[in-house]
């Protein structure tokens, strides 16, 4: 079993526009280790090890990774 852990104001952000639905979808996959189904993509620079997937078209999440947690840390209006 895998931890995520959310930034509060990450969240608060998430539930203030509805998003709460998407944001749970995309933590069973965390949960599951399963990467390929929301598309876990390594941001540049590489050194950094910070990674970032869609939480829709609209919405970026940024996260670090490290052995079996997994901290959201940062939410991203891509448009």
């Amino acid at each position: 079993m895998n931890k995520i852990f959310i930034n509060e104001k990450v969240l608060k952000y998430i539930e203030k526009r509805n998003l709460m639905k998407q944001y749970e979808k995309i933590e069973k996959y965390l949960k599951e280790w399963n990467f390929r189904q929301i598309d876990l993509k390594l941001r540049q620079p590489k050194k950094d090890k910070i990674f970032y997937f869609r939480l829709n078209k609209q919405f970026r999440l940024f996260c670090k990774i490290s052995e079996n947690q997994i901290f959201i840390f940062e939410i991203d209006n891509h448009q």
